[in-house]
């Protein structure tokens, strides 16, 4: 047996004899938790003692245990039941019970006791014992306040195990600081506990006061654009300052420079971290700025032209005049010195360009080329105008191969229709004439080659061709310098099949009803603000423009979500030469920064809406971006 054992306070003395008392007896413990005791009664029955000798007893027996009213073990005999016993010895009879038999008695908020009650019954007398039990009361914990630099904390309070204890209602108070909560140590940010609300845990605690204070770092531009936003951070109880770091970005201001951002009497710069104890401006400063050389709208004009008079303007000629003027760039109301120089070389040419001229003046009037233009030759012009400790002001052009209808080689050997005459070096032997597009051919004299452009689609493609009265040996060549040849071996008239090649209305030419390539009539220049436009008229009717736009020392600054932009206005396009709906491709030349352009919504026939251009990354001064603009249609008739 374990715990303590009880026994019935008078005995029952056995039948017939004045040497056995049977006692009712039982066994209990207690088992403390924190809202309760548990009594455990593991053991009922008899106990019988004095004697000495054996005895028997046949009648039945119960013995129950009661815990603050509460039944909690009964047992009972009911057989006869021998024993020997010795005297002052205790010889016990189980009857039932075991550490199944408990009664559960609450805690409360005070200390108590209850009775546990013996009772044991036999041949219909009835003997008892009561026993009290001491219950504890429920624990208490200790709940209080720090106002943490503040003032005004709550009083105590006592926590009793498990009841919920609503916290006090009471606020701290700090001047200029804003109370969040109640948290668990002095330098909690986090709410834990809000006044007024539950605090369950079984244990003793302290609650600090969390403070807030917010401080704000804003920027002013002062007479510029593109102030950084404002920047707020939050301190928190002890904490008395906050650090920020001004954004990369400085702000733009039109013919001034950007020289810091500025409180009191220190000075910052992007990028530089400041901190600050209270709400402060950062106050943009300013010194007068450069302002870029550009070129005169409209002033860009290059043609071919036949002496080095330049006195001629018809497409033709081995020399070239040049004409452009600029205004200068200036510092602070003061003209700075600008050179204009201009360059030229071959189109698709690594070479170095050659200079043309150079000129510290505002205007330009040139002939150049000597006389050794090519004809068959494209030459691209570049424009730059440079400020010492400035970036270059660039604008391009170009001189276009010359125009012909019909046109004969130096040596009478080749003539070009449509274009110009190729060299015999260009060509197979025996080629005497080359077309621009395919026509009918008489020929008269025998072992001549006549040949036309087109666009091969298999190597292996077969062309009819017919030969007139007397013609034999005629065939079709394809020479290694990718043309198309017919060949007939004696006189007579060569033409091509009409069922084989021929030319539709809109002038699309056909092989075995094939299109080949579409040809260019008609090609120039025409000048729109800011761009000299290159445009070739097709056959067909489609009509294509080819521009360079430029702009010097541009900010792009102003977030897009993840990406800057900067607005670089309108662009003028030359939809009075080509249909309204023409398709614009605009691409990314500019060597200093990656990013790509778009267009909005506000085209019209001779513009387009804002044009944009968009980086990843923020770029303060891009000394230049420049677009390549390609714009097809079909031509206005």
């Amino acid at each position: 047996m374990s715990g303590t054992t009880v026994y019935t306070s008078t005995h029952y003395t056995a039948v017939g004899t004045n040497y056995c008392w049977i006692y009712g007896c039982c066994d209990y413990y207690t088992t403390n938790y924190d809202d309760k005791v548990r009594v455990t009664s593991d053991w009922v029955g008899e106990a019988w003692t004095e004697g000495p000798g054996t005895y028997t007893e046949n009648a039945s027996s119960t013995t129950t245990v009661t815990v603050n009213g509460t039944t909690c073990t009964t047992g009972t005999l009911s057989s006869a039941r021998t024993k020997t016993i010795a005297e002052g010895v205790w010889t016990y009879v189980k009857a039932g019970g075991s550490s199944s038999n408990y009664v559960d008695v609450a805690k409360g908020t005070s200390a108590k006791s209850v009775n546990l009650v013996l009772t044991y019954s036999i041949r219909g007398s009835s003997y008892t014992k009561t026993v009290s039990i001491s219950i504890p009361a429920l624990a208490t914990y200790s709940v209080s306040y720090n106002a943490n630099g503040g003032s005004g904390a709550p009083t105590s309070q006592t926590k009793t195990y498990g009841k919920t204890l609503t916290l006090s209602s009471t606020t701290p108070t700090r001047s200029g600081w804003t109370f969040q909560g109640w948290g668990t140590s002095a330098t909690d940010t986090t709410v834990d506990y809000s006044p007024g609300g539950s605090y369950t845990a079984n244990s003793a605690a302290t609650l600090y006061a969390i403070w807030k204070k917010d401080l704000t770092l804003s920027y002013s531009a002062n007479g510029g654009s593109g102030a950084p936003s404002s920047q707020t951070k939050s301190i928190y109880n002890a904490t008395t300052s906050a650090t920020f770091t001004i954004p990369s970005t400085p702000p733009t201001r039109q013919y001034y420079k950007f020289t810091g951002w500025k409180t009191g009497s220190t000075t910052y710069q992007p990028s530089d971290n400041i901190t600050i104890p209270s709400n402060t401006t950062l106050t943009a400063q300013w010194t007068e700025d450069y302002i870029p050389p550009k070129f005169v709208s409209g002033s860009v004009s290059a043609y071919r032209t036949t002496d080095s008079s330049g006195s001629t303007n018809n497409g033709t000629g081995s020399y070239a005049r040049l004409q452009f003027a600029w205004t200068k760039g200036s510092l602070a109301g003061s003209t700075l010195t600008t050179t204009a120089k201009a360059t030229y070389k071959e189109h698709g040419s690594s070479a170095t360009p050659t200079t043309i001229t150079t000129s510290t003046g505002t205007s330009v009037d040139t002939v150049f080329g000597g006389g050794n233009l090519a004809a068959d030759k494209q030459y691209d012009i570049t424009l730059t105008l440079s400020v010492s400790g400035y970036p270059d002001v660039t604008q391009t052009t170009y001189i276009s191969t010359e125009n012909f209808t019909i046109d004969v080689n130096a040596d009478g050997t080749n003539i070009g229709l449509l274009m110009v005459a190729p060299d015999d070096s260009t060509l197979d032997d025996n080629l005497g004439i080359y077309f621009g597009k395919s026509v009918d051919v008489q020929r008269g004299t025998a072992n001549r080659w006549v040949g036309y452009k087109a666009t091969r689609t298999d190597t292996n493609q077969s062309v009819s061709l017919q030969v007139g009265a007397g013609g034999t040996n005629s065939g079709v060549y394809w020479n290694s310098k990718g043309r198309w040849m017919l060949y007939g071996s004696t006189s007579g008239d060569v033409y091509i099949n009409v069922d084989v090649l021929k030319v539709s209305e809109d002038g699309t030419v056909y092989i075995n009803s094939q299109p080949i390539a579409d040809f260019v009539v008609e090609e120039g220049s025409v000048e729109k603000t800011g761009i000299t436009w290159r445009y070739q008229k097709w056959n067909s009717g489609k009509a294509e423009f080819w521009g360079v736009r430029l702009w010097s020392s541009q900010a792009v600054n102003t977030a897009w979500g993840s990406v800057y932009y900067v607005n670089l206005g309108k662009v003028d396009f030359p939809f009075s030469l080509t249909t309204v709906n023409a398709v614009v491709n605009i691409g990314n030349r500019s060597t200093s920064a990656r990013g790509w352009f778009l267009e909005d919504t506000g085209r019209t026939v001779s513009s387009t809406g804002s044009l944009y251009f968009v980086t990843p990354s923020v770029y303060s001064n891009i000394a230049s971006v420049v677009a390549d603009i390609h714009v097809t249609g079909k031509w206005k008739t």
